[in-house]
């Protein structure tokens, strides 16, 4: 076994020695430093003088970064007193032992992770390498177990910096590759120099992990990768803006000219300010309040409404012209109940006032003539003269809150009479083809057209599903005659924002009044982030639904809790408002000038008392508050680790089959 270095004062080895790349890493214990981690280079490596003389120069560079940046300090270099000196033993460094987990550790357990999270952990990223590119320090070597996060929310590096040393300590092609890391950008195989982008490239490998589970270019070192086609980011994971998934694109780009050419460049584009081109975006704002909301986010944190983005305007050539998209209501139980929460969404979505929604569920001759009359018959039109997506996004909203609704347009008519016409030209051709074969054996030319015909409408419903939704969801469903009046409502032509659909989020939600202090509102809001995360990753993760409700079953008490203490603290603070600590002190000095008795000012006195009783018991209660927001945050987190295997294997597959297909298209 190695031993560490003798002109260390090491009071205790507390693991180790164990080879991480060219050093020879020890956790210890140090009489006058605490708990730290020594690197010394390993001794093979040590022998060939220009590469110690590089690692010793490196490690110098980490040594001018101070205590005042992401990277952890380097507290001693060795041996002394020069560490180059060929017959000295190999060099040394000391840099503090820091608690936390690694964001390689995270990855594992949370990938794929809720997509404004992984915005904001790679934001938070591009700024700290951004903070070191701004005092000429490139990484180079940045891999995910060279990120710690702190307990503090804070983004630390470890053992950085030392890339010119793995990458040139070798002398073989072999160990070359076996030292190669799928993190680093192609370029810095063949050059020592380095270049800001080249970080861009190592973050945005890891984004990219984060968000899919998988990795671009798979676990193969930079230079192999050179005719591997890149996936769609999109495809593998839907959802996330086209101009975050173009940037992270570009940062993946071979080319050093199409990577973004600074981090604040970067750190835009993942909060939703640049386009994946680098045009400037207007920040997505929460319709109900305007405060802007973070990137992929889909709670405002300021107010607590869902923001939904539905719009009016036209988003291609065929909807400008003409071919707009409805919105029709197949079916509805005639419940006062379902009634009354169809018309609680149509009223949000609605620029006038809405019609009585009396409908004829039934059948037509079970209503009198005047019921008739007045009645709806279904389906009915909601909305009309829609963009196709917002019509989508729309079907999509209703569907989740249990209603029956499908998408109509030209377009989608058009198709479905092709469909119905080809499948009605099969059952015609069967008797003809069946008469021809009796007759003759060669009816194939009729035999197979019509079974290519009567298959049409299935087909199509596979290969575009989204298209033909709603017509072939019942076996009647094709022959069903357009609904021809008028729509119910016309959509507002701003955007709305929703409440809250999940009942625990809708309690936090519920939380953030305008009267809430800023702290107050602060944890809730982060609160809300939390369980609107979870129930996101519990309506993906089907299969381990059972799991996740075991290991979130404190949820709701937990919610509970930090209810009871909101409430508890909105009184304090407002009763603490009532109580002007300033006039009360103005007041107290005005008494003394004059010389009043003291039962004068008893009343401002206690009024003083009041008021630094309230302040302590605020103290306490919001210590309790925190707390129990630890609590929920360690109860939510539980949750987000509970995976969903079938998904990580089906993102692995669709990776691996768009890097098939740029195989085939590129051989």
């Amino acid at each position: 076994m190695i031993a560490p270095p003798n002109d260390v004062p090491i009071a205790e080895i507390l693991d180790g020695p164990a080879r991480i790349g060219v050093e020879i890493r020890w956790r210890v214990r140090l009489r006058d430093h605490g708990r730290c981690v020594l690197a010394q280079l390993a001794p093979e490596i040590a022998r060939d003088e220009s590469t110690r003389r590089r690692y010793v120069r490196d490690v110098e560079r980490l040594v001018t970064l101070g205590k005042d940046t992401p990277v952890l300090p380097i507290l001693a270099l060795g041996p002394a007193p020069d560490p180059r000196v060929p017959t000295a033993s190999p060099p040394w460094r000391l840099r503090p032992h820091v608690h936390g987990e690694t964001l390689e550790s995270w990855l594992e357990a949370r990938a794929p992770a809720p997509i404004d999270e992984v915005l904001e952990l790679g934001a938070r990223l591009s700024e700290a390498v951004g903070a070191l590119h701004a005092r000429r320090f490139i990484l180079g070597d940045l891999q995910p177990s060279d990120i710690l996060l702190a307990a503090n929310g804070q983004l630390r590096f470890l053992d950085v910096g030392l890339r010119r040393v793995h990458t040139l300590s070798t002398l073989t092609a072999s160990s070359i590759l076996l030292e190669g890391s799928c993190y680093s950008a192609p370029e810095l195989v063949h050059s020592q120099a380095g270049d800001p982008r080249s970080d861009f490239f190592s973050i945005a490998v890891m984004l990219w992990r984060a968000l899919t589970g998988s990795l671009p270019f798979g676990t193969e070192p930079a230079f192999l990768r050179e005719h591997q086609r890149l996936p769609r980011l999109q495809e593998l994971r839907p959802g996330l803006p086209p101009e975050i998934a173009s940037g992270l694109e570009r940062c993946l780009s071979s080319r050093l000219e199409e990577r973004p050419q600074c981090a604040r460049e970067l750190v835009e584009i993942l909060r939703g300010q640049r386009s994946g081109r680098g045009e400037p975006l207007e920040r997505v704002r929460c319709q109900a309040c305007g405060a802007v909301v973070r990137t992929g986010l889909q709670l405002c944190l300021a107010c607590g409404n869902a923001v939904v983005q539905f719009s009016l305007r036209p988003t291609n050539l065929q909807e400008w012209a003409g071919d707009l998209a409805g919105l029709e209501l197949i079916t509805i139980r005639e419940s006062e109940e379902e009634l009354g929460r169809l018309r609680d969404q149509l009223e949000l979505l609605a620029a006038r006032p809405l019609p009585s929604l009396n409908f004829i569920v039934e059948h037509e001759q079970l209503y009198g003539k005047d019921e008739r009359k007045r009645g709806i018959a279904l389906p009915v039109r909601l909305f009309e003269g829609l963009p196709l997506k917002t019509a989508e996004a729309l079907q999509d909203h209703l569907a989740e809150q249990g209603f029956s609704v499908r998408v109509r347009s030209k377009r989608h008519d058009r198709r479905r009479t092709a469909v119905l016409w080809s499948t009605f030209a099969g059952l015609l051709g069967l008797p003809i083809a069946a008469l021809f074969l009796f007759h003759t054996h060669h009816a194939e030319f009729l035999f197979l057209p019509s079974v290519i015909f009567i298959a049409a409408g299935p087909i199509l419903r596979l290969v575009a599903p989204g298209t033909y939704r709603g017509w072939f969801g019942s076996p009647w469903g094709l022959f069903e005659k357009p609904n021809a009046g008028p729509a119910l409502a016309q959509l507002r032509e701003a955007p709305v924002a929703l409440p809250a659909a999940d009942p625990l989020l809708k309690r936090l939600a519920a939380l953030l009044t305008a009267d809430a202090a800023p702290d107050v509102r602060e944890q809730v809001g982060e609160l809300a982030l939390l369980v609107q995360r979870l129930v996101e990753h519990r309506r993906a993760a089907v299969r381990e639904q059972v799991e996740i409700d075991l290991v979130t079953e404190p949820l709701e008490r937990l919610v509970s809790l930090v209810e009871r203490h909101v409430h508890t603290l909105l009184a304090l603070d407002r009763e603490r408002a009532t109580l002007d600590e300033s006039a009360m002190v103005r007041a107290l000095a005005a008494s003394d000038a004059r010389r009043e008795p003291p039962a004068a000012r008893r009343q401002l006195l206690e009024g003083l008392d009041r008021l630094r009783a309230l302040e302590d018991a605020r103290a306490a209660l919001f210590a309790r508050l925190l707390e129990s927001a630890s609590l929920l945050r360690r109860c939510i987190e539980l949750g987000l680790r509970v995976r969903n295997q079938d998904a990580a294997y089906a993102n692995e597959f669709q990776a691996a089959l768009v890097a098939l297909e740029g195989a085939l298209g590129t051989g």
